[in-house]
């Protein structure tokens, strides 16, 4: 297992990599000036989990195996700010 951590600074694909996810958390900056949005390739103000200013949200996906179910690739962010993230990948 690995752990990292980033900053989303424009919309869009936070990475490429295709390494699986057991844990992340998605944390608004509390400087935006509005809502970020995180999902996934088709995220948008109306489709994803919007956060506010300050706002996170964590997701596990601990399937028991030691490979994880879901890739890294997957997450995408929109809206009017940053979106910090923490990861733990397998």
């Amino acid at each position: 297992m690995e752990w990292d951590a980033g900053t989303a600074i424009t919309a869009g694909q936070i990475t490429t990599s295709t390494r699986k996810v057991k844990a992340i958390e998605f944390h608004a900056r509390s400087t935006n000036s509005g809502s970020v949005v995180v999902g996934r390739s088709d995220v948008s103000s109306e489709n994803g989990r919007e956060l506010t200013a300050g706002e996170s949200v964590n997701y596990a996906f601990d399937t028991g195996s030691k490979t994880g179910s879901v890739p890294f690739s997957v997450f995408y962010t929109a809206g009017e700010g940053s979106t910090d993230w923490a990861v733990v990948l397998f």
